[in-house]
C-alpha cells in the first residue's frame, strides 16, 4: 500500500490525476519506474521480484507436494520488501515533477 501511494503521489504530480489514473495506475511496478526516469536494470529486476513475491503471498495457495517448491522466510522477504519500498520512495522524491 505504501509503494502504491508513493507512485500515486508522484504520478499525479507528474501527469495529473486523470492521466495517471487512466494510463499508468494499473501498470506493474517495473513498468511504472521508467515513467519517473528510473530505469536501472537492477532496480527493475527487484521491482519484478517484489511484485511476484507480493502476489505469491497475497494470493497464496496450498501446495500439496513440497518437493521442488520454493519456500520463503517471511521475515527475510519483509526486510527485502521494506528496503525496496524505501529505495523507490527515496528515488521518487528525488525525481523532479514535470511542469
Amino acid at each position: 500500500m505504501f509503494l502504491e501511494a508513493c507512485f500515486y503521489i508522484a504520478g499525479v504530480k507528474r501527469f495529473g490525476a486523470a492521466e495517471y489514473n487512466k494510463k499508468h495506475d494499473g501498470k506493474k511496478y517495473e513498468d511504472k519506474l521508467p515513467l519517473f526516469g528510473l530505469s536501472d536494470p537492477v532496480l527493475l529486476a527487484e521491482a519484478k521480484r517484489f511484485r511476484e513475491m507480493r502476489n505469491e503471498l497475497v494470493h497464496e495457495k496450498a501446495i500439496s507436494n513440497l518437493s521442488g517448491a520454493a519456500i520463503h522466510i517471511a521475515q527475510d522477504e519483509a526486510k527485502k520488501a521494506v528496503s525496496f519500498a524505501k529505495l523507490v520512495a527515496d528515488s521518487l522524491v528525488r525525481v523532479a515533477p514535470h511542469p
